[in-house]
Parts: C-alpha cells; structure tokens; sequence
C-alpha cells in the first residue's frame, strides 16, 4: 500500500515511519508541488506496468495530470 504526499509523490506507508517525511506539508499543496508528486506518481506507475495502481483522489486537489493518471490508473474520487 502506498500513501500520497505532495511534493513527495507516492511512497510506502511504512516508510512515513521511519523516513523523514515529516516536513511542514500544507493540507492544500501548492501547483508546483502537486505537479511534481503526480510527475513522480506517474513515472513509478510507468516504470511498474504489470502492477495494479488505484489512486484515490481527494476533493480539492486539481491539476490537469490527473488527467494523464487517470489514463494509466484507476482514479476514484475519494472526497476529502
């Protein structure tokens, strides 16, 4: 299982434990770092084709990418 954080991208939930992921991340992340944790998504989605990835999308996160992942993952809409 994975977990998304801006401008990180996708990473292992386990490792949210033990690696410092812990900077100061705003709730509602700016263009930039979205577009770049989305750039990241979509390459590990890219470079793991024969894996299954379910991306689930939170109310107020919008960036034309989304449209790119939604061509190359399920994309749900996961409220806020």
């Amino acid at each position: 299982m994975l977990t998304f954080k801006p401008p990180f991208g996708a990473y292992p939930v386990k490792l949210g434990e033990v690696y410092p992921f812990n900077a100061e991340v705003v709730a509602t992340p700016d263009h930039e770092a979205l577009e770049r944790a989305l750039e990241n998504t979509i390459r590990l989605i890219e470079l793991n084709p024969d894996a299954e990835f379910t991306f689930i999308h939170k109310d107020g996160l919008e960036h034309q990418l989304f449209e790119k992942l939604a061509g190359i993952a399920n994309v749900i809409d996961g409220g806020k």
